[in-house]
């Protein structure tokens, strides 16, 4: 059952009645096309973030740099070795390992 949502009091209309405004639920097709929308941003969103980190994974190892304004402080780095448990500790292991390998 739909129910009708008032206008704030001073948006009367010419006779003084307050006029109503109905809101239709959105339709079952409308529902779709929002999560086909949203299916495609995450998508978009994932393939971003996917050629950034592989972009900036190549800087690191050529460099020793990253973009650090990317990262929040307190990231957690991890591989089958070693963990990092924010962005200094990580920068600070991967200059370690291009310094011994003189890269």
């Amino acid at each position: 059952m739909m129910m009708p949502e008032e206008l704030p009091s001073d948006s009367s209309g010419p006779l003084g009645a307050r006029a109503a405004v109905v809101l239709d639920p959105p339709s079952q097709q409308s529902q779709q096309r929002l999560l086909e929308e949203q299916q495609r941003r995450s998508e978009y969103v994932l393939e971003e973030t996917k050629s950034f980190l592989a972009a900036d994974l190549q800087r690191l190892f050529d460099t020793g740099n990253i973009t650090t304004a990317r990262y929040a402080p307190n990231i957690v780095f991890q591989d089958p070795v070693t963990t990092a448990s924010n962005l200094d500790g990580y920068l600070f292991m991967i200059r370690a390992l291009r310094s011994l390998f003189n890269m």
